[in-house]
């Protein structure tokens, strides 16, 4: 005899939001809720970025205020270093390497901390920020025996190059660099005061009287700071004039806000109605 379930049971057996009831559906709705977390994060973020780089002057300013800032200045160095292949300070260095055949191979990079010297003053920018630099060297090496010790140990920090020069066969290194006293463009936020955060050291002393004392933190010349803009969660180094409307993300990448928790929401949606399924059919 047939079993016929009660008038007041839920409808959760109602048509599939998918074409099939089988394990395939299930699968794809499991796909579904996996999926849509991620995109609605990664649209959230291209919303904010947008947001934030389309407020910004597209024409870069060159003074110092609080909040996101398009700024101009020049480079002036926090500590010395020098780009591997034209031998010139820098705040920051790139090496693209190419096999004899012209396929990229990997990168190396250094970068430190330096001052962007505006008309009202200085501002120190930290060296954590997406750099884009023009080509300053490029260079053709026959056989790693014509590069120098110093480049070689350069090279020898990423596993690929490792392997690369290991063969002997030519390599084309091009490099990319900021040059101190060169010309650079800055998004980010502004905060002024010459304010600079250091961690407190506590160095025990070589005596007997158990006294410790503290290093005191250094001071900075700079008269602000230039730190990653919230809604893009770095600064963006240019040695070139930057737009910042044709770096803002698109418009499709920000509509994850609304379609990443459409996909989740029809996935759990298949997932109740096929537990509601499995639940009839047992009855």
């Amino acid at each position: 005899m047939t079993r016929v379930p009660p008038a007041d049971t839920p409808r959760v057996m109602a048509d599939s939001l998918f074409i099939s009831h089988g394990p395939a559906s299930t699968v794809l709705a499991v796909l579904c809720v996996v999926v849509g977390g991620p995109w609605f994060a990664g649209g959230l973020r291209a919303l904010r970025a947008r947001r934030a780089l389309l407020a910004l002057p597209k024409a870069a300013g060159a003074g110092l205020a609080n909040g996101p800032l398009h700024v101009r200045g020049h480079v002036a160095l926090e500590s010395p270093m020098f780009a591997p292949l034209s031998g010139k300070p820098c705040a920051r260095w790139e090496l693209h390497v190419r096999d004899e055949g012209g396929t990229f191979a990997g990168r190396v990079s250094d970068e430190r901390d330096f001052r962007l010297l505006l008309d009202d003053g200085a501002v120190q920018v930290a060296a954590d920020a997406e750099w884009r630099l023009g080509v300053t060297e490029e260079r053709m090496f026959a056989s790693p025996g014509e590069m120098s010790e110093h480049l070689l140990a350069l090279l020898e920090h990423s596993p690929e190059l490792r392997w690369l020069t290991s063969r002997g066969c030519g390599v084309r290194i091009v490099e990319r660099a900021l040059y101190a006293g060169a010309e650079a463009h800055v998004l980010g936020t502004g905060v002024r005061g010459a304010v600079q955060w250091h961690e407190r050291v506590e160095l025990a002393r070589t005596g007997t009287d158990d006294v410790a004392w503290q290093d005191e933190p250094e001071s900075s010349e700079a008269d602000g700071h230039l730190v990653p803009c919230a809604d893009l969660d770095r600064c963006i180094v240019s040695d070139r004039t930057l737009d910042p409307r044709c770096l803002a993300p698109s418009v499709w990448r920000a509509h994850g806000v609304l379609l990443g928790p459409a996909l989740a929401l029809a996935g759990l949606l298949e997932l109740a109605g096929a537990a509601g399924r499995g639940l009839g059919a047992g009855m």
